[in-house]
């Protein structure tokens, strides 16, 4: 078959035709460039951030004040349009503010969120409200502050139970406050089996596990000293094997390296 060179009559680029073609009036290299040369002929507007030719039809741009050819050039336009005084709620902040609603909303693990952006542990302007109600009428154990700028707050390591465990119930008399996670972890684990009340749980962790988490004199000397072996000392502490073998390595009593190979584990 026979072709002729030809140049694109929208981008210009030159491309091969057969001879029958040149009977058509546009003679475009694609598609893209077909539809881009009928537009052309009809550029009525640009878009007002890049000033790109555009054609709209009439009741269009009758319906909008502003064009734009692309969402990305429509996000400029809002950015200009509703910045600073242009925003008709300028200044405006918390209830008197139309967008504002409660200043509340739940965390994706069902916790009270309250807008406090002051509090100098603040996420994204929210912070808990347990922990708010807690810094109100909890705060009466020394250990458990932290002074920032001559005001008392919880220590951020400490946590909040809820003793209804229904985390919306923020009652001062529903909040109790743990030193650690690891220790509401612990009654966390114990009430799934024992259903311990909080009197119960510390009863029984001074009673078998204060000795095992907190001394750590008495734990070495128990393992090192006289011998113990980590199944003896989980039959005292009424713990799991592993859990005492975890408590050692953490408090550098054995070296984790050998895990399983201690003298005194049987």
């Amino acid at each position: 078959m026979f072709y002729i060179n030809y140049n694109c009559d929208y981008c210009n680029k030159e491309f091969q035709i057969t001879p029958s073609r040149l009977k058509n009036k546009n003679i475009c290299c694609s598609k893209e460039c077909a539809a881009l040369l009928k537009k052309s002929f009809g550029i009525n507007c640009e878009c007002v951030i890049c000033k790109k030719p555009l054609h709209r039809r009439p009741y269009e741009l009758k319906r909008n004040k502003n064009t734009t050819c692309s969402v990305e050039c429509l996000s400029k336009l809002k950015v200009e349009i509703y910045k600073g005084e242009g925003n008709h709620q300028y200044g405006l902040i918390g209830d008197l503010n139309s967008s504002y609603k409660t200043g509340k909303k739940i965390s994706p693990y069902g916790y009270v969120l309250v807008l406090n952006s002051t509090h100098p542990f603040n996420y994204n302007g929210y912070y808990p409200e347990h922990r708010i109600i807690a810094e109100e009428n909890l705060l009466l154990d020394e250990n458990d502050i932290i002074i920032i700028n001559n005001k008392k707050y919880l220590k951020p390591e400490r946590v909040i139970h809820h003793i209804d465990f229904n985390k919306k119930n923020n009652n001062p008399e529903n909040l109790f406050i743990f030193k650690n996670v690891s220790m509401h972890t612990l009654y966390h684990n114990l009430y799934k089996k024992h259903k311990y009340s909080l009197d119960e749980f510390f009863e029984y962790y001074n009673t078998y596990l204060y000795n095992l988490y907190e001394n750590k004199e008495w734990l070495y000397d128990i393992y090192i000293n006289q011998k113990y072996s980590i199944k003896k000392i989980s039959e005292i502490t009424k713990s799991k094997w592993d859990t005492v073998k975890q408590i050692l390595v953490s408090k550098n009593i054995i070296q984790k390296e050998n895990k399983y190979t201690y003298e005194n584990n049987n």
